[in-house]
C-alpha cells in the first residue's frame, strides 16, 4: 500500500535532472508501473510518464503523454496543471526533456 506515490517521486527526480542512462531507464519503469497500477487515469502520473519519456529520448511518446495529461487536468477543472503539462509538451516536441 502507497508504493505508487513513491514509485512515481522516484521517476520524476529521475526524470527530471541529470541522471545516467541506467537511472533515466530505472525511472521509466518506475512511471510505467506506477500508470499501470492505476490503469492510466491519473493525470499527474501519466505527466511523470511523459516526463520519463523525454528523459530516455522517446519524445514522441513523451509528447502524446503530456497531452493526454493536459487533457485529462483540463477536464478535471484543473487549468493551471493543464497548461503547464502542456508547456512540458511543447519542450517534447522541440526534443528537450524537462529541467525545473
Amino acid at each position: 500500500p502507497g508504493w505508487v506515490p513513491v514509485a512515481n517521486d522516484l521517476a520524476w527526480l529521475l526524470s527530471t535532472t541529470d541522471v545516467s542512462a541506467d537511472e533515466a531507464a530505472q525511472g521509466l519503469e518506475f512511471a510505467q508501473l506506477a500508470c499501470r497500477a492505476t490503469q492510466f487515469k491519473q493525470p499527474a502520473l501519466l505527466d511523470t510518464l511523459a516526463a520519463a519519456y523525454a528523459q530516455n529520448g522517446q519524445f514522441e511518446q513523451a509528447r502524446e503523454m503530456a497531452q493526454r495529461a493536459g487533457e485529462m487536468f483540463q477536464a478535471a477543472n484543473h487549468a493551471a496543471l493543464a497548461e503547464q503539462a502542456w508547456m512540458r509538451r511543447d519542450l517534447y516536441e522541440s526534443k528537450t526533456p524537462y529541467r525545473p
